[in-house]
């Protein structure tokens, strides 16, 4: 967010597309996760990219299964 432009920055709902964007040029291609750490009056936010519902499960799953192995070591 610290290379946000502010035109994007203050024009409501204009960060998500932007930083969605971003990610996917910076990348180079689709990830499966999109997540920023949010800044003034913008919330933090986690995106899960899937191609379906299922996929989009499997993928949310395994997070947390991985989130459940390490807080529990």
């Amino acid at each position: 967010r610290a290379d946000e432009p502010k035109n994007i920055r203050v024009r409501e709902g204009s960060s998500l597309e932007w930083g969605t964007q971003k990610a996917l040029t910076d990348s180079g291609s689709v990830p499966d996760i999109i997540y920023d750490l949010g800044g003034i009056r913008k919330e933090e936010m986690i995106r899960v990219i899937a191609e379906d519902l299922e996929s989009l499960i499997n993928k949310i799953l395994a997070i947390h299964r991985l989130h459940k192995k390490t807080s529990q070591a």
